[in-house]
């Protein structure tokens, strides 16, 4: 599961259906946190099922990171950009 780390994915279903986001962390039971920068923090990353997230493909939208740099301002930013590349390529 750390392999899933920096990865940015799409939430299909909830409130933040829609909403693009970076993975943060995995919990034990199999959950990923997540977190955009803007109304999810890094401090309190959004819990979600992984069956309720898309995986985006590396390949196009690449990885945030390294763990150890992220900061609100940075995800913010990435996930900003990530929605206008996933907004492209939709059309």
């Amino acid at each position: 599961m750390e392999l899933l780390k920096g990865r940015f994915v799409r939430s299909l279903s909830g409130r933040d259906k829609e909403g693009i986001f970076v993975v943060v962390g995995v919990t034990d039971e199999g959950y990923l946190l997540l977190a955009d920068g803007k109304t999810r923090k890094l401090e309190t990353p959004k819990r979600k099922k992984r069956k309720h997230a898309e995986l985006l493909p590396e390949e196009q939208f690449g990885r945030v990171g390294p763990e150890g740099m992220l900061t609100n301002r940075l995800l913010k930013k990435a996930t900003t950009q990530a929605r206008a590349l996933f907004d492209v390529r939709k059309e």
